[in-house]
């Protein structure tokens, strides 16, 4: 019970980067109204579409989820969690 929290503070995250990677405004999701260019087409859109802390929940998702850091958080948030 006592992990239950920083455990949550780790899957939810990573959970939430894998499933809203595909929402970057050209196929799916918000896109901006307005925009120049490609470039700035996904800045105003990822600015838009997220608050700050969704954005950075999507930020520490993607970091647990990282090559370098995969099994030091998010596999043994996974093994806590089947405890």
């Amino acid at each position: 019970v006592e992990l239950s929290v920083p455990v949550y503070y780790v899957i939810a995250p990573a959970e939430a980067s894998s499933n809203l990677a595909r929402f970057d405004g050209v196929r799916y999701g918000h896109r901006a109204a307005k925009y120049g260019d490609l470039d700035d087409m996904y800045k105003k859109t990822r600015a838009e579409g997220f608050g700050p802390e969704v954005k950075r929940r999507i930020l520490v998702g993607t970091y647990v989820l990282s090559h370098g850091y995969y099994d030091a958080y998010y596999l043994k948030a996974q093994q806590v969690r089947r405890l």
